[in-house]
């Protein structure tokens, strides 16, 4: 109960504490390169065993709703999984869950990392066979690469090598 209003995103954080007892801290974010796979439109597979119990084995997308809406909420919760600490929502960023802050936050870290991986891995794979964007794919994957030093975790997941 201090001086300041709570977030347009309260009933979000409301309805992911009441459906996992095991959770005590909830945080949503627009991390770049995270949100940027929300417009993929899909959930993603983590392939990765070591992040499974950080993530889950998939991130679940949320679908559409606007800000701060009874309905984004509810679509959250229909998706909220016991098994499941990280949802990308679509078009609005991120929600990572966990029992505290340090390990939402490290949730977080490892989300944003996994989807600068994903992100790579997805340019490489459309751009193969086509020689004449090399430059400007080439600079995308620079720009990636180097963004991870000032991104929450600069450890790649995976192989991101040419």
């Amino acid at each position: 109960s201090g001086e300041r209003s709570p977030s347009v995103e309260s009933e979000l954080h409301a309805k992911v504490l009441r459906s996992r007892p095991d959770v005590n801290c909830s945080i949503h974010t627009h991390q770049p390169l995270a949100s940027a796979c929300t417009l993929f439109g899909k959930s993603l597979d983590v392939p990765y065993p070591p992040l499974w119990q950080s993530l889950g084995r998939r991130i679940q997308l949320v679908g559409y709703a606007p800000s701060g809406s009874g309905w984004l909420a509810g679509k959250l919760e229909k998706t909220i999984r016991p098994d499941q600490n990280a949802y990308l929502m679509r078009n609005h960023g991120v929600l990572c869950c966990g029992p505290d802050i340090e390990a939402t936050l490290k949730r977080l870290e490892d989300l944003e990392t996994f989807c600068r991986d994903h992100l790579l891995n997805q340019i490489k794979a459309n751009s193969r066979g086509k020689p004449e964007s090399r430059v400007a794919i080439a600079r995308l994957i620079d720009a990636l690469t180097s963004a991870g030093t000032h991104a929450l975790s600069p450890q790649p997941f995976s192989e991101t090598q040419s």
